[in-house]
């Protein structure tokens, strides 16, 4: 196999932006596309990165202002979010030649892109280099969405993700030219629901003892069931950290294939092996 196709397996699709910041030298708008991924949920955090820190303007212009919009392109705006990563000459607005339209931004000097139907306005919060790679985190502070997508909502969901973001898919090599390839997810496959765990709290995932005590109050497991169970896990919370250095320790690994084979029982739903396995189990 060819290293770039090799390349493309562990290379997953990327949501694709476009981003805009403000050059501090000559106070001309500066955009380009890239990729980006989350990095915390409270504060909303992104994380970014530019190939050749050395010679990336837009890097260069956020490590001096510490700021810009992070602007999510639909799947209208293919040319366009191609173009601007085309070699424009510094100091050209990349957005002009694009043919898109700046609008002012609430909370930060580099404009947001009327066409986009989201744009992000964040601050720095820091920068790094990793080999020739600069690196980002920016902190949202603020930003826009299209009405239309507002009034649609979650209930249309399916619909929207059809239209944005374009994702960043792979690069095609054919003669004298590499293009880039962009995408947009199709289908939404729920994952499954309670029994098999009970989603999200404020505080992300919740907790096992939230889960089994879910599981008692819905009787797929009785109380004796929940004891034995929660049991268990209070003797595992003692020992994961201890485990890998008494790995002979018999006691330490029977608790350990219990939990293990408890939770894959109640993940498959397999209630009258969960039953019976419990029932041989001490206190």
């Amino acid at each position: 196999m060819e290293p770039e196709a090799l390349h493309f397996h562990i290379t997953p699709p990327r949501p694709a932006d476009i981003l805009v910041t403000i050059d501090p030298d000559l106070s001309s708008v500066n955009a380009m596309a890239g990729t980006f991924g989350p990095c915390s949920w409270r504060p909303l955090t992104f994380h970014l990165h530019f190939n050749n820190r050395l010679t990336s303007h837009t890097y260069y212009n956020l490590k001096a202002t510490k700021e810009c919009v992070l602007a999510l392109p639909g799947r209208d705006l293919v040319r366009e979010t191609w173009i601007v990563n085309l070699p424009t000459p510094r100091g050209i607005n990349e957005l002009e030649v694009a043919g898109l339209t700046p609008i002012p931004s609430r909370y930060v000097k580099p404009p947001s892109i009327k066409e986009c139907p989201v744009n992000l306005e964040c601050i720095v919060e820091f920068t790094y280099d990793v080999y020739m790679t600069g690196c980002a985190v920016i902190r949202v502070l603020g930003g826009s969405i299209d009405e239309e997508l507002v009034k649609k909502g979650a209930k249309d969901r399916l619909e929207l993700i059809r239209r944005y973001p374009l994702y960043e898919v792979d690069t095609v090599h054919v003669p004298k030219y590499i293009p880039e390839r962009f995408g947009l997810m199709g289908e939404i496959i729920d994952c499954p629901l309670f029994p098999v765990g009970i989603g999200f709290g404020p505080g992300g995932s919740t907790g096992l003892v939230e889960w089994m005590s879910a599981l008692k109050e819905n009787n797929y497991i009785t109380e004796n069931e929940f004891s034995k169970i929660i049991s268990l896990f209070r003797k595992w919370e003692h020992y994961p950290e201890k485990i890998s250095f008494s790995p002979q320790d018999n006691e330490k690994q029977k608790v350990r294939e219990s939990l293990t084979k408890i939770l894959h029982l109640i993940c498959w739903e397999k209630w009258d092996e969960l039953h019976q396995f419990l029932s041989l189990i001490n206190e």
